[in-house]
């Protein structure tokens, strides 16, 4: 009964050994944010030749969706979202 319980102790060391020695996968914390380009810009509003407004005006609204389009055609995640947004409204 010795030899078992030597036996079974030496096993359960191993064990705990081996759990430890297993690498801890990186925490979202620890990986550096991706960087995703921004849309390109709109071309520049043209002032008919007649000297009044200028034939379109983009409100927030449209470039915020402009924006949002965008991000998900070229994969942003989701919980990136926010930060891409905000960046890519204030362009």
């Amino acid at each position: 009964m010795t030899v078992r319980t030597v036996l079974t102790a030496f096993l359960c060391i191993l064990a705990g050994a081996a759990v430890h020695a297993q690498e801890k996968p990186a925490t979202p914390k620890d990986k550096p944010p991706a960087v995703y380009p921004m849309p390109p810009p709109e071309p520049p509003m043209v002032t008919p030749p007649t000297g009044g407004a200028p034939v379109r005006t983009e409100t927030l609204t449209d470039k915020a969706t402009r924006c949002l389009h965008y991000a998900t055609s070229i994969g942003v995640p989701k919980d990136q979202i926010d930060d891409y947004m905000k960046r890519c409204t204030r362009q």
